[in-house]
């Protein structure tokens, strides 16, 4: 997801990024204003509560009719509290859900447009002609699937589109991957660090890694 605070401090490097992807640079200010609503939302709440603490140390002060007119004065205080609440987190996940939409900053200099706008950099070594030799490359997610090594149709549907299972011989290949880059780092004096979530245990909370 992309910083919050990123964004509001430099809207126009946002709105570049998306002209340069033919996207929608509208999006910018959807967010901005979104968090402007989130923002406004969270101080009318925060608000409410320190002046609901207020009253419930004069509603501890009191007696008498003074004590239950406060109290009349407390239950709309805490259904004004309650609202306020509710408007900050439907705020805070329209804020959340505009940001799932945006995509990442693009690196200064790539040419603008989509996949098919690339510019040539370099070619390295001589090209081989498979047509001339009479051989048709496979890409990679071809010779995944001969292997049994790659499954996509069982990805997209647990996790959706684009998402798939490392299987069998690939799957080995992965892990023996990590576990090499893991030892060589841990012979260079690196240790092993995993960081907790408090709020990983929440389903909703998991598209913010």
């Amino acid at each position: 997801m992309i910083d919050i605070n990123l964004l509001r401090e430099n809207p126009d490097l946002f709105r570049d990024s998306q002209r340069a992807r033919c996207a929608d640079e509208t999006l910018v200010d959807k967010i901005l204003e979104a968090d402007s609503d989130r923002r406004a939302s969270i101080a009318e709440f925060e608000s409410l509560r320190a002046e609901q603490k207020t009253f419930g140390k004069k509603v501890a002060q009191a007696g008498g009719e003074e004590k239950e007119q406060l109290l009349l004065e407390v239950k709309d205080l805490a259904q004004r509290v309650s609202l306020a609440k509710a408007a900050a987190e439907k705020a805070q996940s329209r804020q959340d859900e505009l940001l799932l939409t945006i995509e990442n900053l693009i690196i200064s200099g790539i040419p603008a447009g989509g996949e098919d706008d690339y510019a040539l950099v370099k070619t390295v070594g001589q090209p081989r002609d498979f047509s001339a030799e009479g051989f048709e490359p496979r890409d990679h997610l071809e010779i995944g699937e001969l292997v049994a090594g790659i499954d996509m149709a069982r990805g997209a549907k647990v996790s959706g589109s684009r998402f798939y299972f490392f299987e069998r011989p690939c799957g080995s290949l992965g892990a023996g991957s990590a576990d090499a880059g893991s030892g060589s780092s841990l012979s260079r004096g690196f240790y092993h660090a995993h960081h907790s979530y408090p709020g990983a245990s929440r389903n909703d909370e998991w598209y913010r890694f």
